[in-house]
Order: C-alpha cells, then sequence, then structure tokens
C-alpha cells in the first residue's frame, strides 16, 4: 500500500469514528477504490445523503485563514451528484468537503452549490512529501464558512 493509500484510509477511518460520535451524522459508507470522486458518504439531517471529499492536512487548523480545493475534485463530485439525481431526482443530496487537521480538529463545508473563481498553483503532487511540482487548478475556501468546526463548535 502506498503512503498516499495510507493517508486516504486514514482520512476516511478519522472521519467515520468522528461520524459515529455525531447525533446528526450517520455513516453510509467509505470508498474503496483510490481514483473515486468521493471518499464517504452518510447522512444527515432532514434525510439527506452527503458524498464527501476528504483531506487530511499537515497543517494545524489555525495556519491559515483559507484552505485550497482542487477544481478537478469538484469536478469529480458533481459528476457522482448528478448521477445520483438523475437515478432519483426528488433525493436530498449534498456534496460535503472535509479537512482533517494536525491538531484534531474537523472543518467541513458545504459544496453542493459553489460558485468559485479558481486559480492555478503550482503545489506539490501529493500530499506524501512528494517534492515533484505539479501546476493545479484550485479554489479557495476561507474556514469561516465552514459549516462545521470542531475549534469553535459549529456544528451545522
Amino acid at each position: 500500500m502506498s503512503e498516499f493509500q495510507e493517508m486516504d484510509d486514514k482520512g476516511r477511518l478519522i472521519f467515520q469514528g468522528y461520524c459515529i460520535a455525531q447525533p446528526w451524522c450517520k455513516f453510509a459508507r467509505k470508498s474503496k477504490n483510490d481514483d473515486a470522486a468521493w471518499d464517504v458518504s452518510y447522512s444527515g439531517n432532514n434525510d439527506e445523503v452527503i458524498i464527501g471529499e476528504i483531506k487530511v492536512r499537515s497543517y494545524n487548523s489555525t495556519d491559515y485563514n483559507d484552505w485550497m480545493l482542487e477544481v478537478k475534485k469538484i469536478n469529480g463530485l458533481n459528476k457522482v451528484y448528478n448521477k445520483m439525481k438523475k437515478y432519483d431526482p426528488k433525493q436530498n443530496i449534498k456534496i460535503h468537503y472535509i479537512n482533517i487537521f494536525k491538531d484534531n480538529e474537523i472543518m467541513i463545508w458545504d459544496i453542493t452549490n459553489l460558485v468559485y473563481t479558481s486559480t492555478i498553483e503550482e503545489l506539490p503532487a501529493t500530499t506524501c512529501g512528494n517534492q515533484n511540482k505539479k501546476d493545479k487548478e484550485v479554489t479557495y475556501l476561507p474556514t469561516y464558512q465552514a459549516i462545521i468546526n470542531t475549534k469553535t463548535n459549529n456544528n451545522g
């Protein structure tokens, strides 16, 4: 198993444990495919079905005011969302971006209807210490827009 796969699995397991402990969250499943556009699915309040992308950060939750989200991840999640909506148009589906930080804090953004501007950033090719740089199209999500921020106990 690669270091990248280990980080993905770690994030899924951490979130699963977090979700199980929350009264509003009912864990459904985690993706088993490293190339999947989503990492976890769960349900929240009002019988909503949520697909989530998890990012395990090597930073503390207070290190920055804005956090990057790759546009290709938004596009992949939107494809899954559209397939689910086509299958069941009445289903209440949400897309969440979940960040797990080095200080064990968790922030979650609802990006279901995200309107964004993007920029190209030169970033490491992976989160696992790969020093090769690669241009990635990203958008920024401000901390204050997180619907859940365990540091501030803002739990949606």
